[in-house]
């Protein structure tokens, strides 16, 4: 993928956001990563994320991260925007968003 004119293109000539479904670009993939769990009660929270956190920080330091901020009584709508900062902070170039799904009322 190329920036021209501002602009994000895959192979100099599809806009991203357009290149989804036009299989002249075998380089762009709209399929997510989906992982089926069960859940036995005990999950406090559901991380949902794009890979630009994932390319930097595995699962363990999310929750590591997660368990540091929640303890110091923050809330999970701060604690995903931490989640962003520290992607960046580490030099992840992709898209960093991050929804974190409360399953329990922690705070």
């Amino acid at each position: 993928m190329t920036v021209e004119n501002g602009y994000s293109r895959v192979n100099g000539r599809l806009g991203v956001t357009r290149s989804f479904g036009d299989t002249r670009f075998s380089c762009v993939n709209a399929e997510p990563d989906i992982r089926e769990m069960n859940l036995n009660g005990s999950e406090w929270c559901i991380v949902m994320a794009c890979d630009g956190l994932w390319d930097v920080l595995d699962e363990k330091a999310v929750g590591n991260i997660l368990k540091a901020h929640i303890a110091k009584g923050e809330k999970l709508s701060s604690v995903s925007e931490v989640l962003v900062a520290e992607a960046l902070r580490l030099g992840s170039t992709d898209n960093v968003s991050v929804i974190l799904i409360d399953l329990v009322d922690i705070n």
